[in-house]
């Protein structure tokens, strides 16, 4: 079998039953149980870079190899979770920055007020 093959094998066949006892194995690890299975399946599913996964048995050799390669890089489902954040999480995450990286931007406006008092100009307009 010719490496050209092997990747067909990978994204055709659907993963043994080993590998996805595997997947399960490092799942149970990283502290997801049965009952998070919603949540398991969106995690792997982000993981893989899909829109949606209903079934671990719908997985490839390929997409199995990649997914156990993936959560055996992890001690924790905390560790996961920041990593491949649900998409809901990333917009929280988003809402919560601030525009500017200190709570209070006053001594910047302060330090640009004398730049452009002493120079007439602001710094990046005298860019020859």
């Amino acid at each position: 079998m010719n490496l050209a093959e092997w990747r067909t094998v990978q994204e055709t066949e659907l993963a043994s039953p080993r590998q996805r006892g595997a997947v399960m194995g490092q799942f149970t690890r990283l502290g997801y149980g049965r009952a998070d299975r919603a949540a398991r399946l969106a995690v792997a599913a982000r993981i893989l870079g899909l829109d949606d996964l209903a079934s671990t048995g719908d997985l490839t050799t390929g997409q199995a190899g990649m997914l156990l390669g993936t959560l055996s890089g992890f001690a924790s489902r905390a560790g996961l979770a920041s990593e491949f954040p649900s998409p809901a999480a990333r917009k929280a995450r988003r809402r919560a920055r601030q525009p500017f990286p200190v709570a209070d931007p006053q001594p910047f406006r302060e330090a640009l007020a004398e730049c452009i008092a002493a120079c007439g100009t602001l710094p990046w307009d005298r860019v020859a």
